[in-house]
């Protein structure tokens, strides 16, 4: 469709660049930057957009407060601000999901909506998305509300209208509290039960969407972990980090992995600038994801 082709090269040419990443995988930094794109009417007639994809050239270490190596990736030329930077200020809490993952089915989001809310009674909203995959890996996305996100990680300054916070933080009793782990719990061992590919492990994505957006990162097979791991005491350490990395650089987006330990580290995170800022973990683990993704595409199609 020309029209779908045209709003994306107007997207791509916007004033906030598209992120050019591998696999749409969301634990991986980006790679640099998709820009320059362009439409144009082929010898058959359809209309094709060409784009060119910026790889970051320039990169150096930093150092955190803490006295850690971060790595900086960047383009000499400079880079823009990445637009799957938003902000949002919800009034329930938001589900999205890909429907390829619920089997792509006309009622596949209805069903997992109804199979939630026959177990848990809490005020939420489910809505899809897609990625440019045959099966992708299952994901779910969980965008929390202000007043979550003031009682998990007490962050108020992320939203605009932090004075008015306050007074619906108040309101927060330990029955809200409690209905909300519960519907986290639920929501997550449905997404397990229920998407495929069936023997992959699932990640689930906490998105909080202020002033700077934080992506809280759960890759497990055992939907116990979730509820476990946005637990208050487990998320005091992400605050703290937060704050430090703010000083840091003009952070857009900041985002936080659970790991085998049972503990959030720091990940990646990207800035006003276009740049991105991570752990040497971060970018080797890219590194190792890109070299075994086209080993194995290799074995499947030999010369």
């Amino acid at each position: 469709m020309p029209s779908a082709l045209e709003q994306m090269r107007d997207i791509i040419n916007g004033e906030k660049a598209v992120q050019l990443s591998f696999e749409h995988n969301t634990t991986m930094p980006p790679l640099g930057q998709i820009k320059n794109a362009e439409t144009y009417i082929a010898d058959d007639g359809e209309t094709m957009l060409i784009v060119e994809q910026s790889y970051f050239d320039e990169s150096f270490i930093i150092q955190s407060e803490e006295g850690e190596d971060l790595y900086v990736e960047r383009l000499k030329e400079g880079g823009r601000p990445f637009n799957s930077i938003e902000y949002e200020e919800l009034g329930s809490i938001e589900v999205s999901v890909d429907i390829t993952n619920l089997g792509n089915q006309p009622d596949s989001v209805e069903k997992f909506k109804n199979s939630i809310e026959s177990e848990v009674d809490y005020d939420f909203d489910l809505s899809e998305f897609g990625r440019k995959s045959e099966i992708p890996d299952p994901q779910i996305l969980i965008k929390l509300t202000p007043e979550i996100v003031a009682y998990l990680l007490g962050l108020t300054f992320l939203f605009k209208f932090s004075e008015k916070l306050g007074e619906k933080f108040g309101e927060l009793s330990s029955n809200d509290i409690s209905k909300f782990y519960k519907f986290v719990s639920v929501t997550a061992r449905k997404t397990a039960a229920v998407v495929i590919p069936k023997l992959r492990p699932v990640t689930y994505v906490i998105q909080i969407l202020g002033e700077i957006n934080i992506e809280l990162v759960i890759v497990t097979r055992n939907p116990d972990d979730v509820a476990k791991a946005i637990q208050k005491d487990s998320l005091r350490s992400v605050s703290d980090k937060i704050k430090s990395l703010m000083k840091l650089a003009d952070a857009q987006k900041i985002q936080f992995l659970f790991n085998e330990k049972g503990e959030w580290e720091f990940n990646y995170m990207l800035t006003g600038n276009g740049e991105v800022i991570g752990t040497p973990k971060a970018f080797d683990n890219r590194t190792k994801f890109i070299n075994s993704t086209i080993s194995s595409a290799r074995l499947e199609n030999p010369e």
